[in-house]
C-alpha cells in the first residue's frame, strides 16, 4: 500500500510539473516587506515595542527584590542585577534600531 501510495504522489507531483506551464504560477508576497533591510526594520520596531513593557516589569520585580531583601546582600545583588541587565537589554534593542538606521542611511 505504501509503494502505491508513493508511486501514485511522485505521478501527481511530475504530471503536475509537466502540464503546469510556467507562467501560470505566480507567487505572491505573504508579507507587506518587499526588502530585507525593511524586514530588519521591523523585526527591530517590533523588539522596540515588546521591550517597552519588558523593561518596566524587569525593573519592577528587580525593585521589589531590593526592598524585601532585608539586610541580605545575595538578595540585594539579585535585585540590583536585574535592573542592571534589564537597562542594558533596553539600550541594546536602541542602539540595534539606531545602528540599523545609520546604515540605512549609508546606503541611500
Amino acid at each position: 500500500m505504501k509503494k502505491l501510495l508513493t508511486l501514485y504522489s511522485l505521478f501527481i507531483i511530475l504530471y503536475s510539473a509537466l502540464i503546469t506551464p510556467a507562467s501560470a504560477i505566480t507567487i505572491q508576497n505573504p508579507i507587506k516587506y518587499g526588502t530585507i533591510p525593511e524586514v530588519i526594520d521591523a523585526i527591530i520596531t517590533f523588539l522596540m515595542i515588546i521591550s517597552f513593557p519588558l523593561l518596566t516589569g524587569a525593573v519592577i520585580y528587580g525593585g521589589f527584590i531590593v526592598i524585601t531583601a532585608a539586610g541580605d546582600p545575595a538578595k540585594f545583588n539579585k535585585g540590583w542585577q536585574t535592573i542592571v541587565y534589564a537597562v542594558l537589554g533596553f539600550v541594546i534593542v536602541l542602539l540595534a534600531k539606531g545602528i540599523v538606521m545609520a546604515i540605512g542611511n549609508f546606503f541611500r
